[in-house]
Formats: structure tokens, sequence, C-alpha cells
């Protein structure tokens, strides 16, 4: 290991100096950069000299028995140690090597060390019972990003914190709001807010969605965060009611779960997909419907996710909703949640409410639209986080395979619950 860490070193220290220090070190280094003849070699890859110049060290059983060898890679080779070739620098030059040694040594611990801790929280996973899903060649990346867990799909960074998460400290006076992804997660949220802060608008206004309502699971804020802000609490989660706070039974919190038909859900999820630029998700409307439907999609499936929520709707503290509950009556859904929260509403305060929350003003929000996710979490072209905000756009995208494929899911997997969805609009229903 030493011997690998040495030679790092070296290739650093050429980058590092130049002039007298450049040329003194080249001259009392010459295995690794030069042949017989003195040429350099400027355009070769340092970290494919060091490996290649490995497996060839490999190969004898002691450094003596390298130092006699004259013919790797083509080279005279010798390997002297730190005082002879730092002879014949200045006094500066072998302050500057030293430093540069010790750097290119942290450096070495430092990837070892990440090296090491990516490989222990692969383990740690594993050891929870977490099954990794490879990524499909020229669909997403390369990389792992999601793990299926308790019968869930759930993304990588979720997966990591998975114990902070079931221990998160519940508070009594918290509202929770949770759903499977694209299911109205932030108009219901906007909702809850001005509801809970005696409609605030101008707050409303001046801070993003995600600063006043953050994501429970997300990297940002993160957990620590949350659990240090002041009561009351509105958190907002796509994680299932099974993968939540085990606290959440015993302080029985407020909590919204809002649900959508799968038609449209699996389309607006598909949309909000591609714009992604982490994920950077290649494939078409076809390959995503077969990874909804065949439960690889994160957060899903979503049967399983819907139907706990629907189990939940009994619970005192529990109120369950329909995007298309709210889509036919929003004055009446503003009512209903208002009561729910302990916070009634008269009619104009209502009226306001709903006016606020329409599709139209949500979607010119800049506070609510995550435009300020544009360039960074989001490609810079890409369609808006809130397209149509209608039932019945699967239509436009759904043969008439796809649509018998997810009514057979509906009916075989909801059968029994008394759950229904449709999945046209009131004004085109028969």
């Amino acid at each position: 290991m030493m011997f690998y860490i040495k030679i790092f070193s070296r290739h650093i220290t050429t980058k590092c100096f130049k002039q007298e220090t450049w040329q003194s070190f080249h001259k009392y280094c010459p295995p690794l950069y030069r042949n017989s003849t003195g040429f350099l070699y400027p355009s070769r890859n340092p970290i494919k000299s060091i490996s290649s110049f490995g497996r060839q060290y490999a190969k004898f059983s002691s450094i003596k028995e390298f130092r006699n060898h004259r013919s790797v890679l083509g080279m005279k080779i010798t390997v002297p140690n730190y005082r002879t070739y730092s002879q014949g620098l200045s006094p500066e030059g072998r302050k500057r090597l030293q430093w540069a040694t010790y750097l290119s040594c942290l450096i070495g611990v430092g990837l070892m060390s990440a090296i090491g801790l990516r490989e222990f929280k692969k383990f740690k996973k594993t050891a929870r019972g977490m099954e990794p899903i490879e990524p499909e060649l020229g669909i997403t990346g390369r990389h792992v990003v999601k793990y299926r867990y308790r019968g869930y799909v759930i993304p990588v960074y979720t997966a990591d914190v998975m114990d902070n998460v079931f221990r998160f400290q519940v508070r009594e006076d918290d509202t929770w709001v949770v759903s499977f992804p694209k299911a109205g997660t932030t108009w219901l949220t906007e909702m809850v807010y001005l509801i809970m802060s005696d409609l605030n608008y101008d707050d409303a206004r001046q801070k993003t969605i995600d600063e006043r309502v953050p994501f429970f699971e997300f990297v940002m804020p993160g957990l620590r965060s949350i659990s240090k802000q002041p009561s009351p609490r509105i958190i907002k989660t796509h994680l299932p009611f099974s993968l939540l706070p085990t606290q959440l039974k015993e302080k029985k919190p407020k909590i919204i779960y809002i649900a959508r038909n799968p038609k449209d859900t699996v389309v607006s999820y598909y949309h909000f997909t591609k714009a992604l630029a982490k994920i950077n998700y290649n494939g078409d409307f076809n390959h995503f419907f077969n990874e909804f439907f065949n439960n690889t999609m994160l957060f899903g499936p979503w049967w399983k996710h819907v139907k706990e929520g629907w189990q939940m709707r009994d619970e005192d503290n529990v109120l369950f909703l329909t995007y298309e509950q709210m889509k036919k009556d929003l004055p009446g859904t503003i009512r209903m949640v208002s009561m729910f929260l302990g916070k009634p509403l008269n009619e104009a305060e209502i009226e306001k409410l709903a006016e606020h929350c329409s599709f139209k003003n949500m979607k010119a929000n800049p506070c609510v639209n995550y435009s300020w996710y544009e360039g960074w979490i989001y490609k810079k072209e890409h369609e808006e986080f809130m397209r149509k905000g209608i039932i019945g756009d699967w239509k436009n995208f759904m043969t008439d395979e796809m649509a018998k494929q997810m009514d057979d899911l509906v009916a075989r997997e909801l059968k029994g619950t008394g759950l229904q969805f449709y999945d046209v609009s009131p004004e085109t229903r028969v």
C-alpha cells in the first residue's frame, strides 16, 4: 500500500512544481516519466500509469528484484528512495516535495476512506434487507438510485437514513401531508399551510413551498433540520404509512392523505421524471408505464401505497382525500380540511383561498411551481412542474391495452376495500 502511495505522490508532485523543482525531480525520478531515450510522456494519464506500473510490480517478489529488472513498460526502471531523489533539490524544493508527498498521501487516505464508507453503506443496507434495483443501461445512469424495502421501492438517499426515519421524534401538534408522487401533494400542501397559518398570504408569497413545508425523506433540509423546526410543523412525505416514524401511532398528529387515479398519476409521474436532471431518464412512456405497472417505480407499488392510506381513513387523526374530489369541489374540500385541522373558515375566506389555490394561480405562483429548481434539479429545458391539472389526460398517452391493464390492476388489488377512482372529468362522464 505504501509503495502505491509513494508512486502516486510522485505524480502529484510533478503537477505541482515547475522550473527548477520540476527539472530536478524529473532528473532523480526517471522511472515513471521517461524511457531510455529521455523523452517524457506528458499525455499519459497518471492514474493509468500507476495502475499499469502496479500490475507490473506485482510480478516480482520484492522491491529489490524489481529494481534489478530493466524492461518494464520499455523503461529503465529503478525505485530510488526519498533521500536519493530529493538530492539536488534546493532546500525550498525539498520542502515543497515533502509537503506534496504529505498532500498526496492525504488524498490517498481520503479516497480509500470514501470507498470504504460507500461499501459499508451497501453492507448496512443489505443487512437491513434492502435489495438494490440495478439501473437499465441507456434508460438512466449507471448508479443504483433505488432499493426495494418491505415491499416498497425507495430512493437511495432515503435508504441511507431509514433508521433515523423510524426514530424521528413526532409531536402531537404536527400536521403531515402523505401521498404517492404526483397525486396533488403541492396543491394540498399550499392549502394546508395557509389554513394553519391563519391565511398568511404575505408569508406564502415570500417563501417557497419547500421552505415552509419540508419534504420529510429528502436530503434537503434533512431530518435533523426538520426536528429543530418550531411547532406547529407541517411535514410532507411520499413514504407510505408503514415506513413512517413509529411515534405516529403514539402521538397521533393530524395526517391528511391524498390519492389520485392511477392513469393520470402515471402520466404526470412520467413527465416529472423526464424533467429531473439527476435521474436523466431516457425511456419512453411505454417503458415508464411498464415500470409503474410492475412496481419498480420509486415509492411504488401505487396500489399498496394508496391501500395503506385508505385503511387508515377511520382513525380520528387521519383524513383521506382524492385529487378528483378536490377538482370537483375545491371550496368544499377547503371547508372539510379546515374543520379537520381545527381552523374553521367562513365563506369569504374559503372563496379567497379557493381562488388562490386554483390551478391557474398555482401554476403562475413562483413560490409553488418549483421554478427555483431549474438548471439544478430540473433540466433547463423541461415541461413545467404543473402541466395541465386535469382529469383524463391519460387518454392522450395510453393505448386501450394499457388502460385495460390499469383497470384490471385496480380491480384486483383494491378489491373489497370500497375505494374507487374515476379517471375522467365529471363533465364528460355519462
